[in-house]
């Protein structure tokens, strides 16, 4: 995940130099919002790191457990944080930086598609780390930063801030189907679509709800989206009690 945070430190370099310090404001006020986030993955995967390194060596299923479960739960978090903050962001930038920040809306509305894709990446990168994968998370990354650069170049003198916002998910995206692809072949495929359903299907319905009652004060929406999203996930037979017993008994 170290090439996601390069990425939108690279972003905002390039931004300076071929934009300007306002677009640069507008950019990075997108940013700092998104970047507070980046603890809950940096957590999660601190904690399950010896434990990873440790199943690697004595049980190769208790890894590929561990990976589901991380997996299944990384994109339950991520997900809807990306749907309510594509929603709310303009009420979020207005009630936090005001109307000079107008411009940082749509950034953010871009932007924010990286988090479920980081918290992904994050979990990828231990993993790999803890079957003595370092170099080839060196190399994923070093790809990724040049490759983030290279659409910069392309993109920020025609696009500015959104051409910079473009350049980052697309090189979280592409880092994540390198990690995905070698974990998926030395590991467990997961199943996307499975993985995936149930929380898009909730997700989509706390959207709809977020946006027929959009005009509420935005703590008391934020706090009713998420009981109607984990109330969908729960009429899906979503078996998140369960999980989290077993994947805590592994920990211990």
């Amino acid at each position: 995940a170290v090439v996601d945070i390069i990425a939108f430190k690279i972003d905002i370099v390039m931004l300076s130099k071929l934009k300007g310090d306002i677009v640069v404001g507008w950019y990075s006020a997108a940013y700092r919002l998104i970047e507070v986030l980046f603890f809950i993955p940096a957590t999660i995967a601190g904690a399950l790191y010896p434990v990873l390194s440790n199943a690697y060596i004595s049980s190769q299923d208790s890894l590929r457990l561990m990976y589901k479960q991380s997996f299944k739960y990384l994109i339950i978090i991520g997900l809807p944080i990306a749907v309510a903050t594509t929603i709310l962001a303009p009420k979020i930038i207005l009630f936090i930086y005001k109307s000079e920040f107008l411009n940082s809306v749509i950034v953010l509305q871009i932007i924010i598609w990286t988090i479920p894709i980081i918290f992904l990446t994050y979990i990828f990168g231990t993993i790999l780390a803890s079957m003595d994968q370092q170099v080839l998370v060196l190399k994923i990354n070093f790809l990724g930063m040049i490759l983030n650069i290279t659409i910069n170049f392309l993109l920020i003198p025609k696009f500015s801030y959104i051409g910079a916002s473009v350049a980052t998910i697309f090189t979280c995206l592409i880092v994540f189907v390198l990690f995905f692809s070698f974990l998926s072949k030395n590991i467990y495929k997961v199943s996307l679509p499975k993985y995936i359903f149930k929380p898009m299907v909730a997700s989509i319905v706390m959207g709809l709800f977020i946006i027929f009652f959009i005009n509420i004060n935005i703590y008391l929406l934020s706090g009713l989206s998420i009981i109607v999203y984990f109330g969908v996930l729960c009429a899906l037979k979503t078996s998140l009690k369960r999980d989290i017993d077993l994947f805590s008994n592994m920990l211990k």
